[in-house]
């Protein structure tokens, strides 16, 4: 997350592109084009990363609009895969990096929650994913041996929530728009690790709120 917040140097205002009515695969872009729709893939990796969504929410044309909720701004709709509801907290420092990209640099492939344009979301991936492992890689200095993609950032984006942040199971399913069946499927360790964790703690203060009363 650190390495993928570089700025671009001498970047254009990546926001006032609209590329959407555009085909910006291959070479139908001029050079500054080009400088834009990259700063648009920074500011997306970096929007995935900080909130878990998967590739395909991307299709919608209205998927990082953000909304108010009772408990502050999120991103909220339901996953086209499980058709599950995901809300998603927005930090001051997503809504930054949504409003600096504006729109995605390609059309949207998704209508009333299912794919439509498959060529769309075929080349919109596969162009987005070249560009992660070609040119955002080596810009931040990316040297694992799995390669970056979509998926990778929104099991990033699990792992933190459990492991670092500690939000329960409940939350993260929530966040996600997966079944708890699922989440517990992909991060059972994490899950547990976490727990225990907990548990830990719980003994600690315990145990010291016991001393206290001696």
């Amino acid at each position: 997350m650190k390495k993928l917040r570089y700025k671009l140097p001498d970047a254009p205002v990546t926001n006032e592109e609209d590329f959407r009515a555009r085909n910006t695969h291959g070479n139908r872009l001029s050079a500054e084009e080009r400088i834009i729709r990259d700063g648009k893939y920074r500011l997306i990796s970096l929007n995935l990363a900080s909130t878990g969504l998967a590739f395909a929410e991307l299709g919608k044309g209205n998927v990082l609009q953000i909304q108010r909720s009772i408990t502050g701004q999120v991103l909220a709709g339901r996953k086209v895969k499980t058709k599950e509801k995901y809300t998603i907290p927005v930090t001051p420092k997503v809504e930054e990096w949504i409003v600096e990209m504006g729109s995605l640099p390609w059309k949207p492939f998704v209508t009333n929650n299912i794919i439509t344009d498959d060529s769309t979301q075929y080349n919109s991936y596969v162009i987005f994913y070249k560009n992660l492992n070609e040119w955002l890689g080596l810009h931040i200095g990316y040297d694992e041996d799995a390669t970056i993609s979509p998926h990778r950032f929104r099991h990033s984006f699990a792992m933190r929530m459990l492991s670092y942040f500690k939000f329960s199971l409940h939350i993260v399913v929530r966040m996600m728009g997966d079944t708890e069946k699922m989440v517990r499927l992909h991060y059972e360790d994490t899950i547990t690790t976490a727990n225990y964790q907990k548990m830990i703690r719980y003994l600690k203060n315990k145990n010291n709120h016991d001393e206290s009363k001696k």
